[in-house]
């Protein structure tokens, strides 16, 4: 306890921030943030791709807006409670989360080695899905072909994409990217004529408006659901992102 009394206080220093960021409120601020967006382009298309552009809309279609809570709560677990507090953890300390984790009470490295067979299993299924939806996308635009063949040119042409890419022209693709999904959810939503009122019913949860099939009700599939959304990104967040 004395030794804990005599030992000086450390004393933590931020850096000054840079000049964009030092600036007031502004919309020139606000355009010289834009040109710094690269980095953060990448974390978001890992978010943004993870889950929503799949399992999203295809729990919409199948309870229309009485899952909508669903779809927000787990938004918020994946977001705020996973990707926000471990990236702000390696950020306050410099510290990789692979190295953290390493400290996991038991055999050493056991919980990278459980992360690693998760990912390992379970991506082969989430890249057919993103595929296979992609691929019938095209079929309906183009009006035929195979869409297995569709999705596996889109699965080839990702890979092709990330092959011998540098930091520069993965932002610069991210960016890309993420402008297309936010634009393309923008316009369906639009282009979708939404109910606002329905809306706003579907942010609170309501056993009885949960769909019905086969005479009860969907529960489990609701809860499987939130895992399928927070699974990725806990598997994107043990990759560095």
């Amino acid at each position: 306890m004395e030794e804990m009394e005599s030992r000086p206080e450390e004393v933590i220093s931020f850096p000054d921030p840079d000049p964009p960021f030092a600036q007031p409120p502004s919309l020139r601020k606000l355009l010289r943030c834009l040109a710094l967006f690269g980095p953060a382009a990448v974390v978001a298309s890992i978010s943004v791709g993870a889950g929503e552009t799949v399992l999203a809309v295809r729990t919409g279609a199948w309870s229309g807006y009485s899952l909508l809570w669903l779809v927000l709560l787990a938004a918020l677990t994946k977001n705020l409670f996973l990707q926000y507090a471990l990236g702000r953890y390696t950020l306050l300390t410099g510290e990789y989360l692979g190295d953290a984790w390493l400290r996991i009470p038991g055999p050493r490295g056991w919980f990278l080695w459980f992360i690693l067979i998760i990912e390992v299993t379970m991506a082969p299924f989430f890249v057919a899905a993103i595929a296979g939806a992609c691929g019938g996308l095209m079929r309906t635009i183009f009006g035929g072909g195979d869409p297995r063949l569709w999705g596996t040119l889109f699965a080839l042409a990702a890979i092709g994409l990330g092959v011998g890419v540098t930091s520069a022209r993965m932002e610069q693709q991210q960016v890309i990217i993420c402008g297309v999904l936010v634009l393309g959810t923008l316009i369906g939503t639009i282009v979708s004529s939404p109910s606002w009122t329905e809306i706003l019913k579907g942010l609170f949860p309501s056993a009885s408006s949960l769909p019905i099939r086969n005479g009860c009700r969907q529960t489990p599939r609701s809860s499987s659901a939130l895992g399928c959304w927070s699974l990725p990104r806990f598997l994107d967040t043990s990759g560095g992102a």
